[in-house]
């Protein structure tokens, strides 16, 4: 085998492994749901994984073995892709009452990619050793897991579908196997030295710092789909800047870990200052920024390993140390920063204090690196200048935010009711906000939640039971159960439960009332968790409009399986914002028509000359649908409610847009998911 093939080799274990990091995130929503951990969980997952794959390499001879393995496990999920998902979908709907949604969803997630991840990690060393260097096969390695998520995220993924990317995946380790098939190496002792705990403590640190970014580029820059993955990748696009410069610019780990304090301290002002600015509303503007603000820190974390390992390149059993105790770090950091870490402060917060971390684990530090306590002090001011509110102020930058009413904090997630003010000349008018998680969808003052369910109840011909997916303010669900006798209402967020506590005067003190059940899940679990054939009505709150991680609720697949859930004659209602757009529109439009033999559509302008409607309501039935206002009750049973009343007149449309319906060149589904919807495309 030639020299240069093994930098092939260590390019395609990079491709492979954050190529697979990036699927298992799609794969986990789908079979665990959005818990806001599983996230954390991939991640730290796949980086313990391979550092113990590093470390066991010293006693692996054929690594061809384990490359061939890791082609024959990708095409059995391919194969097996759907029974999977529904297995893990039931574990995970017997796991939840026990230990709670986001340890059930996390030890699921951890489940799914410890064993991948694990062998992923055992060729690396082999070819530090072989190649007698540490900084350019790691910084080929990082190339390769850069190019890998950006082609799964953004083209094998969306393009291809999930069981397609996973043969892909298969195809690339069964090449590396054979560029390998002659390779055999000497068995080393496994070896851990005294000084790994210190490059424990700096991995956390590490690894705590993209753990608060995974969640602080969210509240940045709105909860779109390919947030997380793009702060993975620029990540990724650190180590390999940071590993390329120092192969070019040799220096001493202690150098590099004061570049790295200076790095984080550069982030976390600039992301600090960042507050002061609108939401960017384009793709290439968010991952622009999104670069400016990440690139000083994961830049000179890219060099560590390699500042670290000069001088013992040679020997694979001390790289595979080396890379499990950075890897140690990293899962503690991460895990801790998710859990615990985020539920306490705001990002900003976390960030300072893991720039402090930094200095303090700096050795030997003189007089004149005193000095550099200056921006961290800085910092802490930026930090007091910028505080809550500034999240809240960035969504409004023509109104003015008046008042915080009340915060809720969960393990990565934070919800908070507050008030904005529109700037008017005269008569200004102020209007109370729910914020969720990045961005606030619901105007509290307006009450149109009420209308989703008083619509889709006015085509039922039974009040038994109804199933909510989505809670958020809790109004939607407490409307249906002012009318229906039993109500199953389901959400992901750990907050929502406060919320509707706190909300309770607007969603008529839903939590309260009799037949009214809580299940705190995400809804793609729904179809695993409730008796098939149970509900006479299926409302969806979650607007793919605005939360496009959402989005999977209305793929082809899961609203087949909430079909399963209504009884004969059962309606399944569902809206969207306008700023799903046309296309993304169209295709909800006709996922419903596919799945349905009925379908109803309510197109709502605010203005008459806008082509585009504010937003539409969708009701499907298998029975024909015809509407009565007065056939379960509902006049009088929603006195009371103005926002209900104003629209029981409202009419049905035979368009969505004023041009006529156009296909969509397919449906969106698990398999292949139509980035219309997702990517918010207003335009034709």
């Amino acid at each position: 085998m030639k020299f240069n093939k093994y930098f092939l080799v260590v390019f395609l274990v990079g491709f492979c492994g954050l190529g697979s990091e990036t699927l298992y995130f799609k794969i986990l929503d789908f079979a665990v749901g959005s818990a806001p951990l599983v996230a954390f969980t991939v991640v730290a997952g796949f980086i313990l994984g391979m550092g113990l794959g590093g470390l066991v390499s010293a006693k692996v001879k054929n690594p061809s073995r384990i490359e061939a393995f890791l082609a024959v496990y990708h095409c059995a999920w391919a194969l097996y892709l759907p029974q999977i998902l529904n297995l893990n979908a039931k574990v995970l709907a017997l796991l939840s009452p026990f230990i709670g949604i986001n340890v059930s969803s996390s030890l699921i997630g951890f489940l799914y990619i410890i064993l991948p991840a694990f062998l992923l990690g055992v060729t690396f060393p082999i070819i530090v050793e072989r190649t007698g260097r540490a900084g350019t096969p790691y910084l080929t390695h990082a190339l390769g897991a850069l190019i890998g998520i950006l082609m799964v995220e953004f083209w094998l993924y969306p393009e291809w579908g999930m069981p397609t990317t996973l043969f892909v995946l298969g195809v690339f380790h069964l090449f590396n196997a054979f560029l390998l098939l002659n390779v055999s190496s000497d068995l080393k002792p496994l070896r851990i030295g005294r000084l790994h705990g210190f490059l424990i403590a700096v991995g956390a640190v590490t690894g705590s710092v993209q753990g608060i970014w995974l969640w602080f580029a969210e509240l940045l820059f709105k909860p779109y789909f390919f947030i997380q993955p793009t702060v993975v990748a620029y990540f990724l696009m650190g180590l390999t800047v940071g590993s390329l410069i120092w192969v070019r610019w040799p220096f001493s780990f202690r150098s590099n870990l004061i570049f790295c304090y200076m790095g984080v301290l550069i982030s976390a002002l600039v992301g600090t200052f960042w507050l002061a600015m609108p939401f960017a509303d384009s793709r290439p503007r968010v991952f622009l920024e999104l670069g400016l603000i990440l690139l000083p820190t994961a830049i000179p974390i890219g060099a560590l390993f390699p500042a670290f390992m000069q001088g013992i390149a040679k020997d694979r059993a001390h790289a595979g140390a080396v890379i499990l105790s950075m890897s140690i770090g990293n899962t503690v950091g991460l895990l801790f920063t998710g859990a615990i870490l985020l539920r306490l402060l705001l990002p900003t917060q976390a960030l300072l204090l893991m720039a402090v971390g930094l200095f303090v684990i700096i050795p030997g530090k003189s007089k004149w690196q005193y000095g550099m306590l200056a921006p961290l002090v800085l910092l802490g001011v930026a930090i007091i200048v910028f505080g809550e509110q500034d999240f809240f102020q960035r969504i409004h930058p023509k109104h003015d935010v008046v008042a915080v009413h009340q915060v809720f904090r969960g393990p990565a997630e934070m919800s908070a009711v507050y008030t904005y003010a529109k700037r008017k000349r005269k008569n200004p008018t102020s209007h109370r906000r729910l914020y969720q998680n990045g961005y606030s969808p619901i105007n509290l003052d307006r009450k149109i939640e009420s209308v989703i369910s008083a619509v889709g109840m006015s085509y039922c011909h039974r009040d038994d039971r109804a199933l909510v997916i989505g809670a958020g303010s809790g109004r939607s669900a407490g409307t249906v159960a002012r009318v229906f006798n039993k109500v199953d209402v389901v959400d992901i967020g750990s907050t929502v439960k406060q919320l509707m506590e706190y909300l309770a005067d607007g969603n008529w003190q839903i939590l309260t009332r009799k037949g009214v059940r809580f299940y705190r899940m995400d809804g793609i679990s729904a179809p695993y968790v409730f008796d098939q054939g149970a509900y006479d009505l299926i409302v969806m709150t979650v607007d793919p409009g605005y939360l496009q991680k959402a989005a999977k609720l209305y793929y082809a697949e899961n609203l087949r399986a909430l079909k399963g859930l209504l009884r004969p004659g059962g309606v399944l209602v569902f809206w969207a914002d306008g700023k799903v757009g046309n296309m993304g529109a169209q295709a909800l439009v006709n996922n419903g028509t596919a799945l349905f033999k009925h379908q109803k559509l309510y197109s709502v302008f605010r203005k008459k000359q806008k082509r585009t409607p504010s937003y539409f309501l969708l009701i499907h039935s298998d029975e024909l649908l015809t509407r009565d206002y007065d056939r379960l009750g509902l006049r009088e049973k929603l006195t009371g409610d103005k926002t209900v009343a104003r629209h029981f007149d409202i009419e049905e449309s035979d368009r969505l847009i004023f041009a006529r319906y156009h296909p969509t060149k397919r449906l969106h589904s698990l398999y292949r998911p139509s980035l219309n919807v997702l990517l918010r495309r207003n335009r034709e």
